[in-house]
């Protein structure tokens, strides 16, 4: 997802400079490719469920909106960082270490109980944290996720994927030289 669109403008520099299109499409494109893995592991799990003897229930379909705003948050800073990526090349080279401390500092492996009180109303908002709880919510606890946070993904993804697209189109004239 993020680290495929954060390529996809470098990647394809000879469609960028000898092809007129909307070179938005090339990091929304490469962050769709991340949904594929994510419905089949939805399946897997699924069955396994099943397996045990379990049935899903009506709070599963709380996924598919988080689903919808994950892909357009994804989509976003794919954008965001397939611009920058443009020129800063390196940025491609730190960005899967950045990503992987972040999964590690949302609690996402362990319980959220873990950090300190004070603490907890700053990390209940990551939205790392705020997506996994969108699926654990209700295939682990049969639970819908508070309702704040899936209206705070729904904002948080529009206004991400909003202010990446002014920026990616703002700057996107400059490539044909970096590239």
């Amino acid at each position: 997802g993020v680290l495929s669109g954060a390529n996809a403008v470098t990647g394809q520099a000879s469609l960028v400079k000898n092809m007129a299109f909307k070179t938005e499409l090339l990091p929304v494109s490469a962050s769709s490719l991340g949904l594929v893995p994510l419905l089949v592991s939805v399946a897997i799990l699924t069955g396994l469920i099943v397996m045990e003897g379990r049935m899903p229930d009506w709070t599963w379909l709380i996924m598919l909106p988080v689903v919808c705003f994950q892909f357009i948050f994804v989509a976003g800073l794919s954008l965001l960082f397939g611009a920058l990526n443009v020129f800063v090349r390196d940025l491609a080279l730190s960005l899967p270490t950045v990503m992987m401390m972040i999964l590690f500092l949302s609690p996402i492996f362990y319980p959220i109980e873990t950090f300190p009180e004070n603490l907890r109303d700053i990390v209940k908002w990551n939205p790392f944290y705020v997506i996994a709880n969108g699926y654990r919510a209700p295939i682990v606890h049969g639970q819908l996720p508070p309702w704040e946070q899936i209206v705070y993904l729904a904002v948080l993804s529009v206004v991400v994927y909003w202010l990446a697209l002014l920026n990616f189109r703002r700057v996107k004239t400059r490539f044909h030289g970096r590239l």
